[in-house]
């Protein structure tokens, strides 16, 4: 159970987890959401943009009425355009974010839902940072 200072009780919430990276990983988090709050969590790994997609879909098609919340988390390679799946096509993230709108998922209408998306931009140096040495973000 997660409370915020005006003392609003989220007691349930779901969690779609993508992941699509090889080094670090997100299973910490999803400990966190699933032992700690008790938010059921579904978590998927190395989806294509058709997979991504699909899940994503499949996910807006449910009945979220048990909820209180819904927290999409994505870690991927990215861009300005949005997020890569596994060969390389992207997701924009209005794409992402509109398939759980009340319009289309009215389930979620007057819930939280929350999207955190890291997506490591291919390329692009830290300012500041040594190339031969630093990673891309």
């Amino acid at each position: 159970m997660a409370t915020d200072e005006v003392n609003d009780i989220v007691k349930s919430g779901y969690v779609l987890m993508i992941e699509n990276q090889m080094f670090g990983n997100l299973y910490g988090l999803k400990w966190s959401f699933s032992e700690k709050f008790g938010f059921d969590t579904e978590y998927r790994e190395n989806l294509t943009k058709n997979g991504a997609l699909k899940l994503l879909k499949e996910a807006a098609e449910k009945s979220f009425s048990i909820y209180d919340c819904f927290i999409c988390v994505i870690k991927s390679y990215g861009s300005k355009d949005g997020i890569y799946g596994t060969d390389d096509e992207v997701i924009n993230l209005e794409t992402i974010t509109a398939l759980f709108s009340q319009n289309k998922c009215p389930s979620l209408k007057g819930k939280p839902k929350i999207f955190l998306i890291k997506a490591v931009q291919r390329g692009d140096r830290v300012p500041g940072s040594d190339p031969s040495s630093s990673p891309t973000v």
